[in-house]
């Protein structure tokens, strides 16, 4: 026999200090009910149940980049089912949420969207009964989670892709030799050079880029790891790529800097 089944049949027969245990009991687990629901079951109201002081167990949540946004999925704690938890989410380019953090609304939505195309911030989430008693910050992941960048079929009509560059771009070669075509910063060759769309600007490394086929004109673009070419202008048109500019073979040289002025910005018509 459990010890709650004792109890009960000594207090049936009589045993007040074991009445008392009992009810005593029952009290603990009540109050614990209280706290992680916010409801009172002996006690109930036909309004709104206020809210535990006390801190809901923590949520958890899911999230997944796509096209610019990241999208947050959050499950409840199953203790806290049928209470209303507010949620508070923030990001921010570091792991330890030392710089630049951004805090969303706090919301009791379970679904959450964070435009942030081109960007893979940290996001963290926190949770409340009465959106002033939180409990302790939680990563949604350890890694950053990337959003993506926006394909084009997302952006609006006639807007500018402020796709731009500080780089050179040069080919040199003649019929029976490797032609080759060097990309570099300011700085000549073998530097790097600033690239940027819009306002966000990154570094990208120089390149030589050997054994090209001969073609009196090769176009330029970085994929993120590599640089890519074609002889024409829409096989590098590819929303995670970015153009850096035209190589003429033994001609003047291209890309976004001083040289050649025929650079990588380009706009949506």
């Amino acid at each position: 026999m459990s010890d709650i089944k004792s109890q009960i049949e000594a207090a049936v027969g009589g045993n007040k200090e074991e009445l008392r245990n009992l009810l005593l009991a029952f009290n603990a687990q009540h109050e614990l009910h209280n706290q992680v629901t916010g409801t009172n079951w002996v006690n109930p109201t036909s309004g709104t149940q206020k809210a535990s002081t006390t801190p809901p167990p923590a949520a958890t949540a899911t999230a997944a980049g796509a096209n610019g946004v990241i999208s947050l999925q959050i499950a409840n704690p199953a203790q806290a089912a049928k209470a209303t938890i507010y949620h508070e989410v923030s990001y921010s380019p570091v792991k330890n949420f030392s710089q630049g953090v951004t805090t969303l609304p706090v919301s009791a939505n379970n679904t959450v969207s964070i435009p942030a195309p081109g960007q893979a911030p940290f996001v963290r989430i926190r949770s409340s009964y009465d959106g002033q008693t939180w409990n302790s910050h939680q990563l949604v992941q350890n890694s950053a989670v990337s959003a993506g960048l926006q394909s084009s079929a997302a952006s609006e009509p006639a807007t500018a892709l402020n796709n731009w560059n500080y780089a050179t771009v040069l080919g040199s070669g003649s019929p029976g030799q490797v032609p080759q075509i060097q990309v570099y910063g300011p700085n000549g060759p073998y530097s790097g050079y600033t690239a940027g769309r819009g306002s966000m600007q990154v570094k990208r490394p120089s390149a030589t880029i050997l054994n090209t086929s001969y073609t009196q004109s090769q176009i330029v673009a970085f994929d993120g790891q590599h640089f890519q070419i074609s002889p024409t202008l829409p096989p590098i048109m590819k929303d995670s790529w970015e153009p850096v500019g035209q190589a003429l073979i033994n001609g003047p040289a291209g890309g976004g800097g001083t040289s050649g002025g025929n650079g990588a910005r380009l706009t949506s018509i």
